[in-house]
């Protein structure tokens, strides 16, 4: 089994408050929301995510 057999795929839908963010991209020195849905990925699946 290769690689591409192995993807799944995800759909979120989410609502959010951005008072606490600098934005929804993710940006390198800011707190974003795409930045945090990311890390919370890692946790919850082990591994980081293709994000389109």
């Amino acid at each position: 089994m290769n690689r591409k057999d192995k993807r799944r795929h995800y759909r979120l839908t989410l609502e959010y408050d951005g008072t606490n963010f600098s934005g929804w991209q993710k940006q390198v020195d800011a707190r974003t929301v795409q930045g945090d849905v990311l890390k919370g990925a890692v946790r919850v699946f082990g591994e980081s995510l293709l994000w389109q």
